[in-house]
């Protein structure tokens, strides 16, 4: 178990005003102290001094028969009763408290999940999405892992961070869309943002203002851009707008979405695209992305979408 200095304060008593209100935002905090309540009982009471004199004179004056076995005896003073009251509660603890309380939302190919983190932020993961953060220290750091897509809406108070793969998003209080796949996209609609790359360069890329938003690799920025025409993140009414994207990155969204596989045998993945489908019907959306480039496709008796050749 993981040093804990505000547990370790609260048990000996020496909690500030301010330490005792964050400590008491913890999950387990009414069970921390069930468990107090139940090791009270096991301090020494006072001892009886005057009792412990009247005994030891009366035995003197008692002939003392000649032991057949002498069995030693040692007072535990008071203060080492308090302590080990304290040692069985702090293992108890060690038991039934684990080292981190992980609490996880994952989101299916095809499905989208809308969740509140504990100080009242709200997210929406896109499909095949994961996001991750620690309930035993999310009063004291507000820090999450995301893999995958998600929008967040995020309450005014300390920094707040998003670490991905490559690279890291941190805020106040803001509306902003985070997209960790091929790439890191960040996408700030109110607020500001601040976004530096993964370890070991941890590049600052800057800060991101209202309606700004910037691609990188976690090395070095890939584009910037200006919001056009109001966008927002449509994903989260099923649409989906790529610009200047790869067909292999459309494609690998279509199959989240749709929760296929494609087969692009035939097909020059590796071209820049900008288009637009909806997660409504597969065949709408495969028209949409496929026809624009002259690419065919069919459907395998599995169920697998294969790209097909042009034809002559």
């Amino acid at each position: 178990m993981e040093n804990d200095e505000l547990l370790h304060k609260w048990v000996n008593g020496t909690l500030t005003a301010q330490e005792l209100k964050i400590f008491q935002q913890r999950p387990e905090y009414e069970e921390l102290r069930a468990v107090y309540a139940a090791t009270e009982d096991l301090a020494a009471p006072p001892a009886d001094t005057d009792g412990m004199l009247r005994d030891i004179l009366t035995q003197r004056k008692k002939p003392q028969p000649v032991p057949v076995q002498t069995v030693r005896r040692t007072l535990i003073p008071t203060w080492l009763r308090y302590g080990v009251a304290a040692s069985v509660l702090l293992a108890m603890l060690w038991w039934m408290w684990p080292q981190s309380a992980p609490v996880t939302y994952t989101a299916a190919a095809g499905k989208t999940v809308t969740g509140t983190l504990p100080d009242g932020s709200e997210f929406v993961l896109n499909a095949a999405s994961s996001l991750t953060y620690n309930a035993n220290t999310w009063a004291e750091e507000r820090r999450l892992q995301l893999q995958g897509e998600a929008f967040f809406r995020v309450e005014e108070g300390e920094k707040f961070t998003v670490a991905t793969e490559r690279g890291f998003v941190t805020v106040l209080g803001t509306e902003f869309n985070v997209r960790a796949r091929e790439y890191l996209e960040v996408i700030c609609y109110s607020g500001k943002v601040g976004v530096r790359g993964s370890a070991p360069t941890a590049a600052d890329f800057g800060t991101l203002q209202r309606n700004e938003a910037l691609r990188t690799d976690g090395t070095k920025i890939l584009q910037q851009r200006i919001l056009q025409n109001k966008e927002t993140a449509d994903w989260r009414q099923g649409i989906f707008r790529f610009r200047d994207a790869t067909l292999a990155d459309v494609l690998a969204e279509l199959e989240r979405q749709f929760d296929v596989t494609i087969r692009p045998r035939a097909a020059d993945t590796r071209q820049v695209i900008t288009v637009n489908f909806q997660n409504r019907d597969l065949k709408t959306a495969l028209k949409t992305t496929l026809q624009p480039l002259n690419i065919r496709y069919d459907f395998s008796p599995e169920g697998e979408v294969i790209l097909l050749p042009p034809q002559e």
